[in-house]
């Protein structure tokens, strides 16, 4: 049986034990990394927390939605069992009638097949790093060998332990500039989720340095469960034009290879984004967004531009 269970009466024992014990299990779904993130969530779970899934909570205009929350790339069903179809359509049915519209992302493990919901095939990319860096290496593209080549040639530096707010700040005074959706606030909750996994020891900070030690580069690596995740990343434009980032990424591919562990790089949809991590010989892997809008004509309407507005 699928119960739903509000945010305070959560087992987070049994949570984490269930997130833990999943082969699907990822470090977004444990009830502390949630409580970072989101202000409110609730959940679905089955039986005694055989398989669970977290229902991120807001309320606008007198409408309660559940949304995927920044940094959290995927969500959905967790469970030590395989979700196999029938279990993930059984979950999205158990959501309750008083989430008016839902727009969330599943992990790679939930295939749903569900009829009057909409579905958007999302790209992650995967890279195993179970090789030698030798190997590895030879996966890379040409022009990415090249521009690590190109970015040794700049005398730069690469330093670990970089301040989160420095990555920051490097983000938002160069790409960051051009994402309206990231407001003050989302970069204060990432600053304080930055320093929780910092404390937990679940976290690797690199930066690149100019001669004149100047940080060109930087990114947050989550570490967890033989996996790592590239989080966040900040870059400029002399980081750019001395290919500082194919020199980090590089960099952490040579230090972390040979041992049973994944890059996840956490993306894209952007054939920008997703053409530079393929570049080092990242395997594609999908994952399935699910979107249900259960509002009455003209409400469903009003919502949908209000959401696509912010």
């Amino acid at each position: 049986m699928i119960k739903y269970v509000r945010q305070e009466a959560i087992d987070r024992q049994k949570w984490d034990a269930c997130i833990s014990n999943s082969a699907n299990g990822l470090i977004y779904a444990y009830s502390w990394y949630l409580d970072s993130i989101c202000e409110e969530w609730h959940a679905l779970v089955e039986n005694d927390y055989e398989a669970v899934m977290p229902l991120p909570t807001r309320r606008k205009l007198f409408i309660q939605y559940a949304f995927q929350p920044f940094f959290a790339q995927q969500l959905g069903i967790f469970s030590p069992n395989p979700v196999h179809t029938d279990r993930t359509n059984n979950f999205l049915s158990a959501i309750p009638r008083n989430y008016s519209y839902i727009e969330i992302n599943l992990n790679s493990h939930n295939h749903p097949e569900k009829k009057n919901i909409v579905y958007q095939n999302n790209k992650n990319y995967i890279l195993r790093l179970y090789h030698s860096y030798e190997v590895l290496k030879e996966k890379f593209s040409t022009n990415t060998k090249r521009n690590i080549e190109d970015a040794i040639t700049n005398n730069l530096k690469i330093v670990d332990k970089i301040d989160p707010i420095d990555i920051i700040n490097l983000f938002r005074n160069d790409r960051g500039k051009t994402i309206k959706r990231l407001k003050t606030e989302n970069y204060k909750t990432l600053h304080d989720l930055m320093n929780l996994l910092i404390e937990k020891e679940k976290a690797i900070t690199l930066g690149v340095y100019n001669e004149e030690n100047e940080l060109l580069a930087a990114a947050f690596f989550v570490a967890h469960n033989n996996r790592y995740i590239f989080l966040f990343s900040g870059n400029s434009d002399e980081g750019r034009e001395k290919k500082a980032m194919f020199l980090l990424v590089n960099h952490f591919i040579s230090q972390h290879s040979d041992i049973h562990a994944k890059l996840d790089f956490e993306g894209s949809n952007n054939p920008g984004i997703a053409r530079f991590y393929k570049s080092f010989g990242a395997i594609k892997v999908h994952y399935k967004s699910f979107f249900s809008n259960r509002m009455i004509f003209p409400l469903n309407m009003l919502f949908t531009i209000y959401r696509k507005l912010r």
